[in-house]
Formats: C-alpha cells, structure tokens, sequence
C-alpha cells in the first residue's frame, strides 16, 4: 500500500520516477489522502512531468496540509 510517507522516502532516496508520482497520486487519492498538491500531482500530463519531483515535495506529513 502506497503511502505519503513510503513515497517520501522512496523520492528521498532517488528511486521515484517522476512518472510514476501521478499513478502514485491517484492511489493516494484512492485511500482517502486528499489535499490539492496531490489533486494536482494525480492530474499532471507527460509535459507537466518536469514539475513532478517539485510538486510532491510539497506534500507535508501527519498533517497533510498542502
């Protein structure tokens, strides 16, 4: 089960592809982690790509506030 906290440590340590952060955004989204930047990040198209890596650093943690 995919995590903010397992994809945080997976981006951490290099091994997110930023194509894989919109699928990963979905299946946060399917699990009832919600807020905008995931929203966005779930919505992002192959030339938004470049932005993924940026937009998911964003993400907080327990409180998920952005």
């Amino acid at each position: 089960m995919m995590t903010v906290d397992v994809a945080e440590a997976l981006l951490f340590h290099a091994h997110l592809r930023r194509e894989e952060i919109p699928a990963i955004s979905v299946a946060l989204l399917e699990t009832e982690t919600d807020t905008p930047t995931i929203r966005r990040l779930a919505g992002l198209t192959p030339s938004e790509l470049s932005e993924a890596h940026d937009l998911f650093r964003r993400i907080k943690g327990p409180g998920l506030r952005n």
